[in-house]
C-alpha cells in the first residue's frame, strides 16, 4: 500500500540522512510523532542528532564537510559526488547546516527534471513501501448493481460495488443505484463506484429531478461520477442529487470524472471518528462549454453532525521572560537567559526534566527572532525536540506528550498568577499536554547550569485546566479539477444555511448548539503539472469558513487555482472585496507552506468579519481569539513553495464604518492583525482597498515577498492606507513593490558584492572573469594572494587598468581588500563570476576543462521601491536582520530602535546608501560598529583600518522615492526592531 505523506517524510529521512531503509519500530515511531504533530522541520533536526547513537556515528565531530557530503550523495542520489559537486556542497555546507544541505539535495533530487537523479531515492522508498506494514489491506470481492433493486452483501476483505448507468426494459438509461437499493459493506475497506445520473420517478415531468437515497453500511468510500442527464438548454436536470441519510461509516464521498453538477444531501458522521476523519474529493471535474456548465460539487452535513465542542485538555503551561533582554533588545529572550527547559511529575511520582542540548541554546539566544511571537514558537519548537529525545532515553514512556506554544494564553504582568508589575512583551504559553489517562502536576521553568553573572527572569506556571474549542474540520481532496480548464465551485457545508454564505451570530450558532457551516479545510492537492486544478469557489455555508490549509500531497506538484472565470459576479477581473468574496471569502488563516505548486488565490474581507471575528459574539477561541475577547484576532496568509498570487481584496470602507482600527486599535475589544508572506518562489502579492474617505488610513497589514523575485502591488489603493512592508532572508530577492501614490517602481541592477577571500593564483595561473555572456583573462606573471587578486579583478571590472583584457562593467566600485562592492551596473549583468584556473596552455589558452582552484560568483541584488503615499505612513521594516538601528547616508535623522543607540562596539545596523546610479535608489548593507564615535549619519566613517564601521555585504536595494505631491519621506517609518501597533 502506497505510504501516506508522513509515512513517505519518515522513509525518505531514513535513506537520506541514515543510508538505509527503515525498520518497523521506528518507523512507527517517528510516523506517530509526525501525526501527534512534530514538524517535518523538527524531525529532520532530530537524523541529525548526536544524541542518538547512530547518527554520532554515522556523522562524527570531526567529519570533514565533503565527507558529509559525500555519503549524501550516496544516500539520496546512489552514487559518488563528482569533483564539481564535491566541491558546491561542502562549500555550501561549511557556512549552513546538515539538515539545511539535506533539504536542499532532497529537493535536487525531486526535481521532475532530474530523472536520474531522483530515481534512487524513488526506488528505496518503493522498496520501503514493499517491505513495511503499512495496513495495505485484502482484495475483495467486486460486485455490480442491477437496475431493479439491490440487496448486497461484502465480505470481510475490500469489495468494490460497481454501479452503472444501464439501459431498463423500455430502452430508457437509467440509475442502477436507487433509493431502496441496501448494500452491507462488511468488514474491510469498501467502495461504491457508481454512474449516476439525475434521478427520475414515476409521473414525474421530464425535468423533474429525485434524490438517490441508498441504504449503505459500512462502505468507507463513495465515489460518484455524475452524467449530464438532458442537454435540452431549458432543462434543469443536469444537477445528480444524492441523498445520504441513510448511510453509515462514509470515510471518504467523491465526484470523479463527472460532467454533471453534484450533490450530497443529509451527510453524516455515523460510524466514523466525525468530519475530520472524513475526506471530500473533487476529481477531474468538467469544465464549461456552449451547452453545458462546469461541474460544482456540493455537500451539505445533517446540521447535527456540525458540533464545536470544548474540550479540556489534560496540559500544564509555562511563561517565561528575560526582562533583561526585553529592556535591551527588545526581545523575550537573549544571552543571560537563565532557563533551558522545563520540569513536571507523572503520575504523583516521577520527576522528568526536559532540557534544551546547550549548544542549540546557545545558537538560538545568540540570534533570537525580533518578532516575539517566532521568538517563542522557536523556543517552544527546541523544547519539542527536548521532548522527543527524552521520552527516546525514556523508552517511550513519553508517548502521546507534545509541547506547543499557544499564542491565545498569555501573561502581561511579572508576577504569579498574572500579578505583579507589566512585563515590556506578553510571555505567551508554552504547553505541555499528555495522554488523558496521564497525571502530569507541579510544572515548573528548569534553571542552566550555565554560570550568568547577572539575569532576571519572568518565570510562572499554571496547572489549570483550560477548556479551548475543537474545530468542525474537514479533509478536501483535489486532483485536476477542471480537466486543465476552469473548473466549478466545491462548497462543503450545513443543511441548516441561508443560501448567501453571509455570516449571521443567530445563525452560525443554531438553537441546538450545532453550526451551520465547517470551521477549517484541510486541502491535499495531487497530481503532476499536467493535472493542475482550478476551482471557481472554495466555501463553506453562512460564512463559517474560518481557516484553510493546502498542501501537496506526496510526490505531488500540481498547481491550485481558486477564483477562475466561473466565478459568480465576476465582471472582468478579480479587483473588488465583492468580486472576491465570491471565490473566497473572510477566511482568517491561509496556510500553504508547504504546497509543492503555484497557487492563485483571489479572496476578498468583508465588513462581515467584524461580527465574525472582532467582535467575537460567538466567543470561539479558535486560531487565536479567546472568550475574554481581548486577543489578536490574527490574520494569516502564507504562500508556499511555487510562484503564487495572493490577491486579496479588503471592503474596507464597512470595516471603517465599524471602527476599524480606529485610535485604541481595537473593534469589540479584539485587535485586528494581518500577516502576508509569500514563501518561496516568484510571487505576486496583490491587496486591493474599496474606495473610502476615512480620516483612519491604519491597515495594520505587514507584508512579506518572502524569497524569490516578488511584486507587492498596492497600486489600486490611491494612497490613503498605510502599509508595513518587510524585508528578510540573506537578501531581499528581486523585489519590486508597486502603487503607494507613485505607481509601479523601477527596478535597478543595483549592487553585488564578490568575496575573493583566500584566492590565490600562482604564476602562470589565469584569473577568470565572466560578466554575462563576456569573459575577461589575465595571467599571473607572478603569485598573487586574494588581495592581489581583488585589486586586479576591481580593475577589470572597472576599465581602470590598460591592457586587452579591460572592459568597463560598473561605474562604481569599492576594494575591500580580499572583496569588492560593485555599484551602479549595466543593464541586464546579473551575474559575474571570478575563477582561478591552472596553468596556461602551449597556445595561451586556459584548460577549461578542468574544475577551476577557485570560484566565487555573485548575482546583481534589485529591489523595488518604497513610496510614502500621501496620507499614509509607510513602513519599511528590517526587524528580521536583528540590528540595533538604520541608517541613511544622506539624512541626518539618527533612526534607531527605541532606546538603544549605535556607539557599543559590535552593534549592527542597516545602511542607505544613495546610488549613483538612481536617484531614488539606495543600496542596502548590514553593518558593524567597530570603534565609537557615531553620534549622526555624518560620523559614519567605513575607511579600512581607521574607520569607526565595516559596511558589511550589500544585501539588495531599494527604490526611495517622495509621492506625487513631493512630500519627503518621513524616515522615521523605517524601523530595525519590532512594530508597535
Amino acid at each position: 500500500m502506497a505510504f501516506n505523506t508522513n509515512q513517505s517524510i519518515v522513509a525518505e529521512y531514513y535513506v537520506a540522512a541514515l543510508g538505509r531503509l527503515p525498520d518497523q519500530t521506528g518507523f512507527d515511531f517517528w510516523v506517530g510523532q509526525l501525526d501527534s504533530g512534530m514538524t517535518a522541520e523538527a524531525l529532520m533536526g532530530m537524523f541529525f542528532s548526536p544524541d542518538f547513537p547512530e547518527v554520532a556515528e554515522r556523522y562524527p565531530e570531526d567529519q570533514t564537510s565533503e565527507e558529509t557530503i559525500n555519503f549524501i550523495y550516496s544516500s539520496v542520489f546512489g552514487r559518488e559526488a563528482d569533483a564539481e559537486g564535491l566541491a558546491y556542497w561542502s562549500e555550501k555546507l561549511d557556512s549552513s547546516t546538515k539538515p539545511a544541505i539535506l533539504e536542499e539535495m532532497l529537493a535536487v533530487a525531486k526535481d521532475p527534471a532530474n530523472i536520474i537523479d531522483g530515481k534512487y531515492l524513488e526506488d528505496q522508498k518503493a522498496i520501503a513501501e514493499e517491505q513495511l506494514i503499512v495496513d495495505p489491506g485484502t482484495p475483495g470481492e467486486t460486485k455490480y448493481l442491477q437496475v431493479s433493486q439491490d440487496i448486497i452483501d461484502g465480505t470481510s476483505d475490500d469489495d468494490t460495488f460497481v454501479s452503472y448507468v444501464a439501459q431498463n426494459q423500455n430502452g430508457q438509461q437509467v440509475n442502477t443505484l436507487g433509493s431502496g437499493d441496501v448494500i452491507n459493506g462488511g468488514a474491510g475497506e469498501d467502495t461504491l463506484d457508481a454512474q449516476v445520473t439525475a434521478g427520475a420517478y414515476v409521473n414525474g415531468q421530464a425535468t423533474s429531478n429525485m434524490a438517490i437515497a441508498p441504504i449503505t453500511n459500512s462502505v468507507e468510500n463513495i465515489v460518484l461520477h455524475a452524467e449530464i442527464a438532458d442537454f435540452n438548454s431549458t432543462a434543469n436536470n443536469d444537477l445528480v442529487v444524492l441523498n445520504a441519510k441513510y448511510t453509515n461509516g462514509v470515510e471518504t464521498i467523491a465526484s470523479n470524472y463527472s460532467d454533471a453538477s453534484l450533490l450530497v444531501q443529509n451527510m453524516n458522521t455515523k460510524g466514523t471518528n466525525g468530519t475530520a476523519s472524513q475526506t471530500v474529493a473533487m476529481e477531474y471535474t468538467g469544465n464549461k462549454d456552449s451547452d453545458w456548465n462546469e461541474s460544482d460539487m456540493t455537500v451539505f452535513y445533517d446540521q447535527d453532525y456540525l458540533v464545536r465542542s470544548a474540550v479540556e485538555t489534560n496540559s500544564l503551561y509555562y511563561f517565561t521572560q528575560d526582562r533583561l533582554a526585553t529592556q535591551q533588545d527588545d526581545k523575550p529572550f537573549g544571552e543571560n537567559t537563565a532557563v533551558d527547559g522545563i520540569k513536571f511529575r507523572i503520575d504523583g511520582e516521577t520527576e522528568v526534566v526536559v532540557t534544551i542540548a546547550q549548544d542549540k541554546l546557545d545558537a538560538f539566544l545568540a540570534n533570537v527572532p525580533a518578532n516575539g511571537v517566532e521568538a517563542y514558537e522557536e523556543f517552544a519548537g527546541l523544547l519539542a525536540e527536548a521532548l522527543a529525545l527524552k521520552n527516546v532515553e525514556l523508552d517511550g514512556a513519553l508517548d502521546g506528550f507534545e509541547i506547543t506554544l499557544d499564542k491565545s494564553f498569555y501573561r502581561t504582568n511579572g508576577g504569579q498568577n498574572n500579578g505583579g508589575d507589566p512585563l515590556d512583551q506578553y510571555a505567551y504559553a508554552i504547553v505541555l499536554t499528555a495522554p488523558d489517562n496521564v497525571d502530569i502536576d507541579q510544572p515548573a521553568m528548569n534553571q542552566t547550569t550555565k554560570f550568568i553573572p547577572t539575569y532576571d527572569m519572568f518565570n510562572d506556571t499554571s496547572a489549570e485546566k483550560k477548556a479551548s474549542d475543537t474545530s468542525v474540520s474537514i479533509n478536501v481532496d483535489l486532483e485536476k479539477v477542471g480537466l486543465a480548464a476552469d473548473g466549478g465551485d466545491l462548497t462543503i457545508g450545513s443543511m441548516n444555511k441561508d443560501g448567501n454564505n453571509t455570516f449571521n451570530a443567530n445563525q452560525a450558532i443554531t438553537v441546538t448548539d450545532t453550526l451551520a457551516g465547517f470551521d477549517e479545510f484541510n486541502v491535499h492537492v495531487a497530481g503532476d503539472k499536467s493535472k493542475n486544478s482550478s476551482l471557481a469557489s472554495l466555501q463553506s455555508t453562512d460564512n463559517t469558513l474560518r481557516k484553510v490549509t493546502i498542501d501537496s500531497k506526496a510526490g505531488s506538484i500540481a498547481n491550485l487555482t481558486i477564483g477562475n472565470s466561473n466565478t459568480d459576479n465576476l465582471t472582468g477581473i478579480f479587483d473588488t472585496s465583492a468580486e472576491n468574496m465570491e471565490a473566497f471569502k473572510d477566511v482568517q488563516i491561509m496556510d500553504a507552506s508547504t504546497f509543492a505548486g503555484d497557487l492563485t488565490l483571489n479572496a476578498g474581507f468583508t465588513d462581515e468579519i467584524v461580527a465574525k471575528y472582532l467582535d467575537n459574539v460567538t466567543e470561539t477561541t479558535l486560531y487565536g481569539l479567546d472568550d475574554a475577547k481581548t486577543e489578536l484576532a490574527s490574520f494569516d496568509y502564507n504562500g508556499g513553495n511555487g510562484d503564487d498570487t495572493l490577491n486579496l481584496a479588503f471592503d474596507l470602507d464597512g470595516i471603517v464604518t465599524n471602527n476599524f482600527a480606529n485610535a485604541t486599535d481595537t473593534v469589540g475589544l479584539n485587535v485586528f492583525k494581518m500577516d502576508i508572506d509569500g514563501g518561496k518562489g516568484d510571487d505576486t502579492i496583490i491587496i486591493t482597498t474599496d474606495a473610502v474617505a476615512s480620516a483612519s488610513s491604519a491597515t495594520n497589514i505587514t507584508i512579506d515577498g518572502g524569497l524569490g523575485d516578488d511584486l507587492i502591488d498596492i497600486s489600486s489603493n490611491g494612497g490613503s492606507w498605510t502599509y508595513n512592508v518587510a524585508f528578510s532572508g540573506t537578501h531581499f530577492g528581486h523585489d519590486t513593490v508597486a502603487g503607494f501614490d507613485e505607481g509601479a517602481v523601477t527596478v535597478t541592477d543595483e549592487a553585488q558584492n564578490l568575496d575573493l577571500t583566500g584566492f590565490v593564483a600562482h604564476t602562470n595561473e589565469t584569473i577568470v572573469v565572466t560578466v554575462g555572456d563576456k569573459t575577461m583573462t589575465f595571467t599571473a606573471t607572478a603569485d598573487m594572494a586574494d588581495t592581489d587578486i581583488a585589486t586586479q579583478v576591481n580593475g577589470m571590472l572597472r576599465g581602470s587598468i590598460t591592457g586587452s583584457y579591460e572592459e568597463e562593467h560598473f561605474d562604481g566600485s569599492t576594494n575591500n581588500g580580499t572583496d569588492i562592492d560593485l555599484t551602479n551596473t549595466d543593464a541586464n549583468v546579473n551575474e559575474v563570476t571570478v575563477e582561478v584556473r591552472s596553468q596556461v596552455e602551449a597556445n595561451g589558452t586556459y584548460d577549461k576543462d578542468t574544475t577551476p582552484i577557485h570560484t566565487a560568483t555573485s548575482t546583481t541584488q534589485q529591489q523595488g521601491g518604497l513610496v510614502e503615499s500621501a496620507t499614509g505612513a509607510d513602513t519599511l521594516d528590517f526587524s528580521a536582520y536583528n540590528v540595533d538601528g538604520v541608517l541613511m547616508d544622506n539624512d541626518t535623522t539618527d533612526v534607531v530602535a527605541a532606546g538603544s543607540d549605535l556607539s557599543t562596539v559590535g552593534d549592527t545596523f542597516i545602511w542607505l546608501e544613495a546610488s549613483a546610479h538612481d536617484a531614488t535608489v539606495y543600496n542596502v548593507y548590514k553593518s558593524t560598529v567597530t570603534d565609537t564615535g557615531i553620534t549622526a549619519v555624518a560620523d559614519v566613517d567605513f575607511t579600512a583600518g581607521t574607520g569607526n564601521a565595516t559596511k558589511g555585504s550589500v544585501i539588495g536595494s531599494i527604490n526611495l522615492d517622495a509621492d506625487a505631491a513631493g512630500t519627503a519621506i518621513d524616515y522615521n517609518t523605517i524601523v530595525a526592531s519590532q512594530l508597535l501597533f
